[in-house]
């Protein structure tokens, strides 16, 4: 019957073995989820602040566009002022010499061909500042649609980079040591 005994005691403490290290098991468990948990909040927690981040750059940009929007409506009104002077002036010096030519027409038939040749270079002169601020203009939505271009990208680039750190997390979660069996 000692035997039985000891057999029995045996069995009881190889039991409470067993049952505290199930215990103990059990609380490692526990921690290495609370751990995980933890890494899983800091995680967002960056994610978060990178869209902040993000969302505060694109605010940004969204005010550096309007800035040069306002700027580049500025210079095509200051443009358009400045074509509409140079037409008021253009049509003042016009009725100017056609008064002139009125009253010395004796003389401007002696005149005529340097007069043509001044009015001639002067409409010139106006054509050719037209096209150069039509080039000016084409050269500057160029400029501003580039930048956009390259705004676009980089934001992109960052939304790309935010898709990849999420799924990145997503993958971790479901591979072989992101769950506990």
């Amino acid at each position: 019957m000692t035997k039985e005994r000891d057999s029995e005691s045996e069995a009881d403490r190889l039991r409470q073995d067993a049952e505290m290290e199930i215990h103990q098991l059990k609380q490692t468990i526990g921690a290495m989820r609370d751990r995980m948990a933890q890494m899983d909040a800091l995680s967002e927690q960056k994610v978060q602040s990178a869209l902040a981040e993000a969302g505060d750059e694109l605010r940004q940009l969204k005010g550096q566009v309007a800035a040069l929007r306002d700027a580049m409506e500025a210079m095509a009104i200051a443009r358009d002022e400045a074509v509409q002077a140079a037409l008021a002036q253009g049509n003042e010096d016009h009725q100017q010499l056609r008064a002139t030519v009125q009253a010395l027409r004796q003389q401007l038939e002696d005149l005529g061909y340097e007069k043509d040749r001044a009015v001639q270079e002067a409409v010139a002169h106006g054509v050719a500042e037209a096209n150069e601020l039509r080039r000016t203009i084409a050269a500057m939505r160029a400029d501003m649609e580039a930048q956009r271009d390259a705004h676009q990208r980089e934001i992109r680039s960052l939304l790309g980079e935010q898709d990849q750190d999420t799924g990145r997390r997503s993958a971790g979660a479901g591979g072989p040591g992101g769950r506990l069996q």
